[in-house]
């Protein structure tokens, strides 16, 4: 299907690197071909759409050899790639090994995986079409694609964010703001000069209708205490009740 790799399978699966995105469960972008490592070429570098990690491509024709693995392993650790994958028509058992070893836990970060192309037929078709087989991949891949997928929405998830409504604390003073309040305006004893509503070097307080009823009743309880002529007045109005009432 692609006489030559460097020429044609390369080639096809840069422009086609959504089709092996894909089969992983994840998304990848940007891939160029022949991608200069120092004194050496790359296959394919690419990057992964959702956390702009280096993604690092080897491929061979045939069964897998020392020369491929090494020239794997020396274009991963010169990108620093954070995804590194071989492709190969067939995988030595040996060379399935290292990479299950370098997928083991560690603080390395980095992944490895052993994919197997294939060509298929199509049913009902003369045309053929093409396949990948994942040989190896990192411990709890799946489990971490499918996380993955369920925790994001386009690759981004929005942070949550937990408030708590304002409270309003009966007897403490003016309601607290987002709050809505109802207005009780006291009628009672209006002539009477409630110093209660008053504090140090003039400046008045929280008005009256801020507090609770209990607080109300105490206040005037005061006035009473402080002004007992005041408190005595009669309907008939003596000189000294008049005085007061004014």
């Amino acid at each position: 299907m692609w006489e030559t790799e460097e020429r044609d399978f390369t080639r096809w699966l840069t422009e086609n690197i959504d089709l092996l995105a894909s089969e992983l469960g994840i998304e990848i972008e940007d891939a160029r071909a022949e991608e200069a490592v120092g004194d050496f070429s790359a296959d394919i570098v690419a990057r992964k759409t959702t956390t702009g990690e280096t993604v690092v491509i080897e491929n061979q024709y045939n069964r897998t050899d020392h020369d491929h693995l090494g020239k794997l392993l020396t274009y991963s650790s010169g990108k620093n790639a954070g995804f590194t994958m071989w492709l190969a028509e067939e995988f030595r058992p040996e060379h399935r090994s290292v990479l299950e070893r370098l997928n083991e836990p560690g603080p390395k970060g980095a992944r490895f995986f052993a994919i197997r192309p294939r060509v298929v037929s199509v049913e009902g078709s003369e045309e053929r079409g093409f396949a990948f087989e994942v040989v190896v991949e990192p411990n709890e891949w799946e489990r971490a694609v499918r996380r993955e997928a369920s925790d994001s929405v386009d690759g981004v998830r929005p942070p949550r964010r937990f408030t708590r409504p304002p409270v309003r604390r009966r007897g403490r003073g003016p309601a607290v703001a987002g709050l809505r309040t109802r207005t009780v305006r006291d009628t009672s004893r209006r002539g009477l000069t409630r110093r209660s509503s008053r504090v140090p070097g003039g400046v008045a307080s929280a008005p009256a209708s801020g507090r609770s009823p209990r607080a109300r009743r105490r206040s005037r309880r005061e006035c009473v205490r402080r002004h007992p002529a005041s408190a005595r007045a009669t309907p008939t109005g003596t000189s000294g009740s008049s005085r007061a009432v004014r």
